[in-house]
């Protein structure tokens, strides 16, 4: 059993709260012990954690821009060098995609191993690749 933490940056709604239940479903399945943490409001101590699966939603309908205390955020969140991760955008807005690159580059400036990514769309689909993850902490 790993330790796995979901982490979200972004606006509160229905959407995004069922979302991150079904995300969080969908590892649990796997027997993994799982914590959703909000990043712009609660205190990140990530170090302890196995994989992470961190991730934000868009700040406009044309935003291809990150929250703004992501970086800052991560940074200070302890040792992420070598964890891995899986990084999801909940349906961002028109450049989704951007976002989620803009996602990837800084996960990996954080020393984070990107082993898989997604733009999720439904609590359904993000329960269903969830349970889906290969979920393995690094070995040393």
């Amino acid at each position: 059993m790993l330790r796995v933490a979901i982490v979200y940056w972004g606006g509160e709604t229905s959407q995004v709260s069922s979302v991150l239940t079904s995300l969080s479903k969908g590892v649990e399945t796997q027997g993994h012990q799982v914590k959703i943490l909000r990043g712009n409001k609660d205190d990140l101590h990530l170090t302890g954690y196995d994989y992470l699966l961190i991730g934000c939603s868009s700040m406009g309908l044309m935003s291809k821009s990150l929250p703004p205390s992501l970086k800052s955020d991560l940074a200070e969140s302890g040792l992420l060098t070598g964890k891995r991760c899986f990084a999801y955008v909940i349906n961002g807005g028109l450049r989704k995609n951007a976002l989620m690159l803009n996602l990837m580059k800084n996960l990996e400036g954080q020393g984070l191993m990107v082993k898989n990514f997604d733009i999720l769309t439904s609590a359904d689909e993000a329960e269903k690749l969830a349970g889906s993850l290969h979920i393995k902490s690094r070995k040393l």
